[in-house]
């Protein structure tokens, strides 16, 4: 039936009767809002609805009707739009309100409590929270609330003075709670890792990339005594930087001369023995598969030339002294020279006075009083 004004007219034995009837719109009799008394998380959205039950029985939305306005009492905490819309804006209560003002009657007011809540936070977790130059590591990223319809997508992004290599986003599966990915150290220094998603507290890692660990390839010479110069071959020697190298004779510490990353120059030190040589870095422990042979003593022998010289009081007299080597243990680094048990009155002096196996130096002789032969 439609709205308006009609006639009745009712005729009985020739006589007959009529009556107006009027036909008003069916009015309001309940305004309901949904969601009722309901909790949103700051970030988050919220249809809001309104329907009306008529006089007629009938319902209808009024969501978005011209003759309903939408009010938040705490626009602080949150916002709502004229078509419904609510925005949680920061953490507190508010009062979301509906007046429904018809053409004519009196306006019809409903109200719904609104909380707003801290959101759920994610977090990174790793073990151990170190890697290398190259290395892999598994990070998991976890949210404090499940995952929605469709998944969470967490965007991950990465700073500091080191750096590593992900994925710069990871999907936590819905009604799942967390996700795996990996991280692969790109350069040495501490790495701060954050992760951010909708609706949800961002959350950081801090990772300390080491350089690559040390390799040791092969040593060279095989056997020495102290101070024989030894070269290492490898990967990574050089650490993170000067001194940050460290190198051992079967646990005696050696100084090292010169180092880079695939060659490292040290000397045999005092104190050492027969053993492994080991070279430590930031980035790890390198141990030789062979052992270093240290030698005690090394055959050499001494030869003049001339062999037999005469000395003439005030005069000079020169003879050439050679180092051979000899036996299994050949001279690998310098034999000092000296002379010694020598007459009264004479002395003698060596030009140079160190020379390594097969070098010569001269020997020179003086007498200030005395004459005499030797050899």
């Amino acid at each position: 039936m439609g709205e308006g004004t009609a006639t009745i007219t009712a005729t009985l034995n020739g006589g007959s009767a009529t009556a107006t009837v009027t036909v008003t719109p069916a009015e309001l009799v309940l305004l309901t809002l949904s969601p009722q008394e309901f909790a949103l998380f700051v970030g988050e959205q919220q249809q809001m609805t309104a329907t009306a039950t008529l006089t007629d029985g009938t319902t209808q939305n009024l969501t978005t009707d011209s003759r309903l306005v939408w009010v938040s009492t705490n626009q602080t905490v949150a916002t709502i739009t004229s078509d419904g819309v609510i925005s949680a804006l920061a953490i507190g209560a508010t009062t979301i309100r509906a007046t429904f003002t018809p053409t004519t009657g009196t306006p019809t007011i409903v109200e719904t409590g609104l909380t707003v809540l801290t959101p759920p936070a994610l977090s990174l977790t790793a073990t151990p929270t170190t890697l290398a130059v190259g290395q892999a590591l598994s990070v998991t990223v976890t949210s404090a609330r499940v995952a929605d319809i469709g998944g969470l997508v967490v965007t991950m992004t990465s700073s500091g003075t080191g750096s590593v290599s992900h994925a710069t986003t990871v999907t936590i599966p819905e009604n799942q709670t967390s996700a795996s990915f990996v991280v692969m150290g790109a350069a040495v220094g501490t790495v701060t890792l954050t992760a951010t998603a909708p609706i949800r507290l961002p959350a950081t890692l801090v990772l300390t990339v080491l350089p690559a660990p040390p390799t040791i390839t092969s040593f060279t010479p095989l056997t020495g005594v102290i101070g024989t110069v030894v070269t290492i071959t490898g990967t990574n020697l050089n650490g993170s930087g000067p001194g940050t190298t460290t190198v051992t004779f079967n646990n005696t510490n050696a100084v090292i001369t010169a180092v880079t990353a695939t060659t490292l120059l040290t000397t045999v030190p005092q104190g050492a023995t027969t053993g492994k040589i080991t070279v430590v870095t930031p980035g790890g422990t390198a141990i030789s598969t062979q052992d270093f042979g240290f030698v005690t003593s090394q055959n050499f022998s001494l030869s003049a030339a001339p062999g037999q010289v005469t000395v003439v009081r005030g005069q000079p007299t020169t003879t050439q002294i050679q180092v051979t080597n000899s036996g299994q243990n050949p001279v690998t680094g310098f034999v000092s020279l000296a002379a010694t048990g020598l007459p009264t009155g004479m002395s003698g002096s060596f030009t140079p006075s160190q020379i390594a196996g097969g070098q010569v130096a001269t020997l020179t002789l003086n007498s200030g009083s005395l004459g005499h032969s030797g050899d």
